[in-house]
């Protein structure tokens, strides 16, 4: 798999701007969302895929995610994205597009949340925003809505810009754990 990778996508080596022996970037920061109850923490880890519509001219990826809500809630959501088609080795300064959402359980289909981000590639980390998804699907005491389009709440307007820094999952969870405190 790291041969077909090294042929096909060895830019997926060098995501944030330096060599990594496995093809995958893992990295986590804070965000404070005013309007949807303070402070998230959002750890993301993605590598290239290739999965997805050929019809698009884009790169794509999958991975994992997790959100820590401001009440120490913490959602384990599923990753997809996309950068351009044909990338140089250093992604640094790309573009990239990230969606993701909870994946639906065997009694339901309940994807809540669900967020996108737009952004850019830069030396060890994601400069992202949210185009307002944070505060649209959470309540300003930083609960989850309780249906995705609520007449009650309407959309957030709050858009929230989020730097992800290059870190473990580890580093992640004590911010997480200090946060629940």
């Amino acid at each position: 798999m790291l041969l077909v990778t090294a042929v096909f996508a060895p830019w997926g080596f060098y995501l944030g701007g330096h060599f990594h022996p496995i093809p995958y970037w893992q990295g986590w920061g804070r965000v404070h969302v005013a309007g949807a109850g303070g402070d998230y923490i959002l750890f993301v880890r993605l590598e290239p895929s290739s999965r997805g519509s050929k019809m698009y001219l884009s790169t794509n990826l999958k991975g994992i995610a997790y959100l820590c809500t401001p009440n120490g809630e913490r959602y384990r959501l599923s990753l997809g994205g996309s950068m351009a088609r044909h990338l140089p080795v250093d992604t640094t300064g790309q573009s990239i597009y990230l969606y993701m959402s909870k994946a639906p359980s065997w009694i339901g289909t309940d994807r809540r949340p669900s967020l996108n981000f737009y952004g850019n590639w830069g030396d060890r980390e994601l400069v992202l925003d949210d185009h307002g998804a944070i505060s649209a699907v959470f309540l300003p005491d930083g609960t989850l809505k309780k249906e995705e389009h609520d007449r009650n709440h309407p959309m957030g307007k709050e858009i929230a810009h989020l730097t992800l820094k290059e870190g473990s999952n580890a580093e992640f969870e004590a911010a997480c754990r200090w946060q629940m405190r």
